[in-house]
């Protein structure tokens, strides 16, 4: 019986080998409204211009909200660097809407990633938010920049960095993030939500871990049979 629990309890961490997350944002923890900093997690162009908001949001009740004012664009960036634990390729999601109809030169300007030598252009995406399942390898993402006609849902975005370029190639340990929107005019505003950065396992380290379970039954059921 003791047995069979512990192969069991061997099997099913042999199948969850887990993410390790480094960060989960969903802007539930601030308090609504203009003029609300998002201090200390997150830096903002102008905390009457950027705020948690309750107007829309993916996930749970509330989503970062950036207004476009006088200077057309908007800033938001991780406040202080993230340290990257775990192993595995770096997993970007975030989800992103327009409220409004956005031209073919205006919306999310720039998404870029700070691995501690600059901010790094990862995606742009202007006009209609397209989504993305995309890597990134050095070389900026660029989407469709097709003009929008109304408000979008929200879209999802996923960037995988793998390790040959964020290890490998950069030496990267820690990490910020940084948006930056671009209307034309007043009005033009836009929505974040469900910002999560996780580095995830590679298919050879489950492969392993699983090698190991069988190759453990295997010996065991040799056993028995002598």
């Amino acid at each position: 019986m003791k047995k069979n629990i512990l192969l069991s309890i061997m099997f099913i961490s042999a199948l969850t080998v887990q993410a390790d997350v480094l960060l989960s944002e969903s802007f539930e923890g601030y308090t609504a409204g203009s003029g609300n900093s998002l201090a200390p997690n997150w830096t903002v162009y102008s905390n009457t211009l950027q705020y948690a908001s309750t107007a829309f949001a993916s996930d749970g009740s509330q989503s970062l909200f950036i207004r476009n004012g006088a200077a057309k664009f908007s800033y938001v960036r991780s406040t202080n660097f993230i340290p990257i634990t775990g192993s595995g390729d770096l997993v970007v999601t975030f989800d992103y809407k327009s409220i409004t109809s956005i031209s073919s030169s205006r919306g999310l300007k720039d998404f870029s990633i700070d691995f501690g030598s600059g901010l790094e252009p990862v995606l742009q995406d202007f006009g209609i938010p397209d989504g993305v399942d995309s890597s990134y390898t050095g070389t900026t993402i660029i989407n469709p920049n097709t003009a929008s006609t109304g408000a979008s849902p929200f879209v999802n975005y996923k960037i995988t960095i793998p390790t040959s370029y964020y290890v490998d190639t950069l030496g990267a340990t820690t990490f910020k993030l940084s948006f930056i929107t671009e209307a034309g005019g007043g009005g033009q505003d836009f929505h974040i939500d469900n910002i999560n950065v996780s580095t995830i396992p590679e298919p050879s380290t489950l492969v392993m871990t699983l090698g190991s379970v069988v190759a453990f039954l295997g010996l065991r059921r040799f056993k028995r049979k002598k």
